[in-house]
């Protein structure tokens, strides 16, 4: 059997070059807290057709989207199939592909949107006939088996700690209730997304600024009012559980899991380490391994 690692890849590629010949879109959701490095990137996670961008313009809009999303992934998982198709709030048709391990529901795939033969929706949208819907079902289904292996790949070492995924107090935001949260607006979203994907690298105030166009002075209070923590901490907070995770799953020495995390120094690393867990990390895999 080919490398999971290899086929999700594979996948990705396909995914993202239909998207760019607008084709037809896709939408990851994660739950786990595997999916958020290389081979995944931060716009895998949002749902970049035009329409959808604009239906989601505002604050309510966005926020009934993303429930509209949630509560899709949960009625197609507790269905016991393996996909569906079903309507947003904006009316338009997306297949939806749960992601599932252990029987926990992981997370999912979108692929869509697109509108029926028979739907009165005046939109851009594309309009699909019975086979055409059924070939992206099928194309759906063979990328949620390689998603499948890829959770379920004993050998991957960057296992994710649900548990301490839990904490994230962003997931907290989006996952606990998405109609009842406090509003992250779109922009925040995204840039969240990315900071999940890239903070194993050097990143600061400044440069995240100069890639999302705001001033940095405008980005450090929009984050604090948003997230409720200065940026610094959450990253600190993304490095601190990225190596938790490995002192858990790997024998890697902790000078090694101090560089991976993105710490200059060992020194840094196990004093952060200590201040937020109260031990060291040598002690802590010592007593988790």
């Amino acid at each position: 059997m080919k490398d999971p690692l290899s086929l999700i890849e594979k996948s990705l590629q396909y995914l993202r070059y239909a998207s760019s010949q607008k084709r037809f879109f896709f939408c990851i959701y994660d739950y786990s807290g595997v999916l958020r490095h290389e081979p995944f990137r931060s716009e895998d996670f949002i749902h970049r057709h035009p329409f959808c961008m604009h239906v989601k313009e505002s604050k309510a809009a966005h926020t009934s989207c993303v429930a509209s999303d949630h509560e899709k992934l949960k009625i197609v998982f507790k269905s016991g199939q393996a996909s569906g198709v079903l309507s947003c709030h904006a009316d338009v048709s997306e297949w939806v592909f749960p992601f599932a391990k252990d029987g926990r529901l992981m997370g999912g795939m979108f692929l869509g949107p697109f509108v029926t033969m028979k739907s009165r929706l005046r939109t851009k949208v594309p309009r699909l006939g019975e086979k055409e819907i059924q070939e992206l079902k099928l194309l759906g289904e063979m990328i949620q088996i390689h998603f499948f292996q890829y959770l379920n790949d004993k050998n991957r070492t960057d296992k994710a700690d649900t548990a301490s995924l839990k904490e994230d107090p962003v997931v907290k935001l989006i996952s606990a209730n998405p109609l009842s949260r406090p509003f992250i607006s779109p922009e925040m979203e995204n840039l969240l997304e990315w900071l999940r994907g890239e903070f194993l690298s050097p990143i600061s105030l400044s440069e995240v600024a100069r890639r999302f166009q705001i001033s940095p002075s405008r980005l450090s209070r929009k984050f604090k009012q948003e997230v409720g923590m200065n940026l610094s901490i959450y990253l600190q907070y993304l490095r601190l559980e990225y190596g938790k995770n490995l002192l858990r799953s790997t024998e890697l020495p902790v000078v090694d899991i101090a560089a991976r995390t993105g710490y200059g120094s060992v020194l840094g690393f196990i004093k952060a380490f200590k201040r937020k867990f109260s031990m060291t990390p040598g002690k802590f895999r010592n007593t988790n391994y």
